[in-house]
């Protein structure tokens, strides 16, 4: 059963072609206005069927059965930063993985996608050598996709 307008009208980002970042699969009330999970499982089981991976970096644990079972907790808070440890075997599982199958693509996710989300996949980035300087990609693991949609930036300079 679709539980928000349309399904495909969710709050996602494609960071690269094998990296995205959304916010917190909820349930009940709360999904009124964020990503309902059931809707969540519903887009990626469709577009990546045995292919992806959800890091949960909210704080916040639900049932990794929802998603069967294909959910890595970031096990920090919130609220605080995350040690330099964790941040780094974090990005080096995200790695892995996307290292294992050209298909595997991770999505990662905290309260509102934005502050600890992004942390992790800039960690990602970095580990893997996603840039040779601010203006210039490099290739890395994320290179599923043709060079030209490896990694999209938008850039506006004065």
């Amino acid at each position: 059963m679709c539980r928000s307008i349309a399904r495909t009208d969710l709050d996602l980002s494609h960071i690269t072609s094998r990296v995205v970042a959304m916010s917190y699969p909820a349930e009940g009330l709360e999904s009124a206005y964020r990503n309902h999970v059931e809707d969540v499982k519903a887009v990626l089981e469709g577009r990546y069927p045995a292919h992806h991976i959800i890091y949960n970096v909210s704080g916040r644990q639900y049932t990794a059965a929802k998603f069967s079972s294909r959910v890595v907790e970031g096990q920090w808070s919130g609220r605080k930063a995350p040690t330099f440890g964790a941040l780094y075997n974090l990005a080096c599982t995200i790695y892995d993985y996307l290292a294992k199958d050209a298909k595997n693509v991770v999505v990662v996710h905290c309260i509102d996608g934005k502050a600890s989300t992004s942390m992790l996949v800039c960690s990602f980035l970095l580990l893997c050598h996603a840039f040779n300087s601010p203006n210039r990609r490099s290739t890395c693991c994320i290179s599923a996709a043709p060079a030209s949609h490896q990694v999209q930036v938008k850039r506006s300079y004065s």
